[in-house]
């Protein structure tokens, strides 16, 4: 028998109901658990007191309320979810059921964007003052006690960025900072992050100069979201992540706001980027409302193996383009136009030409590295890619003259390079919008214990950002003083508004400590540093060898290392192709389960049942993904 209840009363079925009950697995698709159509008549008493309220609205939006929905068929609670009624008349009403997937994207909307969800507001981080202390100095003292608490003791950090200010956009060695050096204090450890002095020059952001810009967490963001759908997330397999767990949002928007920080996507574009990059699915537990975040390999431990019999001979449907599992695609980042990926992402045809011409150098050292690039005898060195630990680097003429020669240092090139993973293309498949940050390098001279010390540091680059200082007159964006034939010509524009649609990320997992030369046992202070990639990037300033290595892990934003750790890890599926078979199964069902169909094994995408007032038929329809070995 079926029976359903809404808001826990029973309601009237139709006699001649012939329902198609669609069970999906939510690691494979993205439409969700259940998503049933019904037509319930109003002519019954029963569905008449249950639906009285529908005269009192005007449009079907004005009477979603999210009631609760229940369907047992032949015992079984089949669905769990939520009702949405989408029209009626004054003798029926339709109406959709949800649970799972489907109901949390319903309930989100697929085209709500995640910069108009009510994530909530950061608090200023305000000191209290001992002693002697002004309020500037608690504040600096709370600000820094704040950033020895990474993830997930606090969800959000008032770390530095950079907004693109180049003095010379044509020398990655010197960068935007490296020509700017401050006497700072080392009040607290900070005197390289807060300093006191009057700059003509723009400043990289710091709340002395800008107020706090709050830069929060991808986990924290991720819980927010959930959370402001009406959910709790259960497991974060990135929050477990011994790295990936610090990775956050750098961006550069003035506000307090978490939502006014993102990129402007929808909530789904949000979930599906994150799915793919990091080979993980959400997954919806209709009964407690709550969310699952797992890797696809964490959801290989199939709870059953299931054996069917096919009534039939098994059709196939190939679609190359759906190449939703990582491990059998090609995938690049989507940089922007910054200086830094230029020479961190090359094209194929410069690597190409070094091999064609055999003149790849593997190197052993450090030493050895910085020997070959500035050995000026070697007339082909700005030829050469020379490896060393599985990092490229070329000689970089910086421009500068020393002892009457060029400077040449090494400079690292190609660690955000494409993968290819599908052997039958050389065409990029996926492009990933969530990107690591650039990254720029900083030196500032010191007095620390009476002396002048030189220290260095690096920021990201924030590719979303308000002007910290504005250098120029403001643009009122004011559209009402315009010439008809300008704008036909082409000789004026309509201004308009962009929204960055990347997502820069970078690594914060707590305070760096800074040394010099002259003390190299001794630090001198204290910095919020920020990584991309795990060796520091003073390395082409200094000459020296550095490592972030948190839990032994290498950089965790090459593609490379991304297919290591969690593509290849998981089973291969080809999700270009779906099996379709029928089978007669009288056993509760569990979709997550491996299935063996002629002796080949299979995933499940999607089983399709009828149901009837009378309970379910015996012929079930369904679609698989071949498991391969």
């Amino acid at each position: 028998m079926t029976g359903l209840y809404i808001n826990g009363q029973k309601a009237d079925l139709p006699i001649g109901l012939n329902l198609s009950l669609i069970l999906e697995n939510p690691v494979y698709t993205k439409n969700g658990t259940y998503t049933l159509d019904l037509e319930l008549s109003l002519l019954t008493d029963r569905n008449a007191r249950a639906y009285e309220f529908i005269h009192r609205f005007n449009k079907a939006e004005d009477i979603i309320d999210k009631r609760s929905a229940i369907l047992i068929v032949d015992g079984e609670v089949v669905l769990n979810g939520t009702e949405d009624i989408q029209s009626w008349t004054t003798q029926k009403v339709k109406i959709v059921l949800m649970s799972g997937n489907s109901e949390l994207n319903f309930l989100i909307g697929g085209d709500r964007k995640l910069r108009d969800l009510s994530l909530g507001e950061a608090d200023p981080i305000k000191g209290i003052p001992f002693g002697s202390e002004t309020q500037r100095e608690a504040d600096y003292r709370a600000v820094y006690e704040t950033l020895k608490k990474p993830y997930p003791e606090r969800g959000w950090m008032l770390l530095p960025y950079d907004v693109g200010a180049d003095s010379d956009p044509n020398n990655i060695y010197k960068d935007e900072w490296t020509q700017h050096q401050f006497p700072c204090g080392n009040f607290y450890g900070l005197g390289t992050y807060f300093f006191d002095d009057n700059l003509t020059w723009p400043p990289l952001y710091n709340p002395y100069y800008s107020g706090q810009v709050p830069q929060p967490y991808l986990c924290f963001i991720i819980e927010r979201v959930i959370k402001s759908l009406g959910y709790e997330i259960e497991y974060n397999a990135l929050a477990e992540h011994p790295v990936l767990r610090y990775l956050y949002v750098v961006h550069g928007i003035q506000t307090m706001e978490f939502a006014k920080m993102l990129p402007s996507w929808t909530v789904n574009e949000f979930f599906s980027k994150i799915e793919f990059q990091f080979n993980c699915r959400f997954i919806i537990n209709q009964d407690n409302k709550t969310v699952e975040l797992r890797h696809y390999m964490e959801n290989e431990d199939f709870p059953n193996v299931v054996t069917l019999e096919a009534l039939n001979e098994p059709s196939a449907e190939r679609d190359e383009e759906n190449r939703e599992d990582p491990s059998i695609s090609n995938i690049a980042y989507s940089l922007d136009t910054d200086d830094y990926y230029k020479f961190m992402s090359l094209e194929d045809a410069v690597v190409k030409l070094v091999s064609e011409n055999n003149m790849r150098v593997v190197v052993f050292t450090f030493y050895e590295l910085w020997s070959k690039v500035t050995d000026s005898a070697d007339t082909d060195r700005f030829k050469k890619i020379f490896e060393y630990r599985g990092d490229d680097f070329i000689a970089y003429d910086t421009g500068i003259t020393e002892d009457n020669a060029a400077k040449v240092v090494p400079i690292k090139v190609n660690a955000f390079k494409a993968l290819y993973n599908n052997t039958d293309s050389t065409e990029i498949d996926k492009e990933l919008d969530i990107i690591p940050a650039s990254m720029v390098k900083m030196e500032w001279r010191l007095f620390f214990q009476g002396d002048n010390r030189m220290v260095y540091a690096q920021i990201p680059s924030a590719g979303y950002y308000d002007e910290l200082i504005n250098m120029g007159e403001p643009d009122s964006g004011d559209d009402s003083d315009y010439n008809l034939q300008d704008l036909i010509e082409g000789t004026d524009s309509i201004s308009s508004v962009t929204e960055y649609s990347k997502m820069r990320l970078a690594f914060y997992d707590g305070l760096t400590a800074l040394y010099d030369d002259v003390r190299p046992d001794l630090p001198i202070a204290e910095y919020p540093m920020a990584y991309v990639e795990n060796l520091y990037e003073e390395y082409s300033v200094t000459k020296k060898e550095k490592y972030f290595n948190p839990a032994g892990y290498q950089d965790m934003f090459r593609l490379s290392n991304l297919n290591n750790y969690l593509y290849r890890r998981s089973k291969t599926i080809d999700t270009t192709t779906t099996y379709k078979f029928n089978f007669i199964y009288h056993k509760k069902i569990d979709i997550m389960s491996k299935f063996i169909i002629n002796n080949r094994a299979y995933v499940c995408k999607k089983l399709e049942r009828i149901v009837t007032i009378n309970g379910f038929n015996d012929l079930i329809e369904g679609e698989f993904y071949l498991l391969k070995d």
